[in-house]
């Protein structure tokens, strides 16, 4: 499992913190948290969230809830995989492109070819 911190304010262009309309800032934690609480209502050719895939979505979002005050928060690859494609469907451009980031930081280490 790796380790992320999920409790930074997710920025605008500009660099400035995204607040909501209660003026808290908004946290890759929070994006994630309400991606994994959202229902995908069945539609043609999907038949929305499973009870088992509820059920998992439910206690990953309270780890990731309980974890994030707390500093670092352990995500399998899996959960990394569920989170990016969940945020896919129910985030904003501005929230996935920063989770991305945040969930496969690139190593600046690494020389260009």
């Amino acid at each position: 499992m790796a380790k992320f911190d999920l409790s930074k304010p997710l920025t605008a262009l500009d660099g400035e913190p995204i607040k909501n309309q209660a003026g808290e800032y908004i946290t890759a934690a929070s994006i994630i948290v309400n991606a994994l609480l959202t229902d995908e209502p069945p539609s043609q050719g999907n038949p929305g969230k499973s009870g088992e895939e509820k059920a998992s979505d439910y206690d990953m979002a309270m780890r990731v809830f309980k974890d994030s005050d707390k500093g670092m928060v352990s995500l399998s690859v899996d959960e990394v995989v569920r989170i990016k494609n969940l945020v896919a469907k129910t985030g904003t451009t501005m929230a996935y492109g920063q989770l991305v980031q945040i969930l496969d930081p690139k190593d600046e280490e690494t020389p260009a070819e």
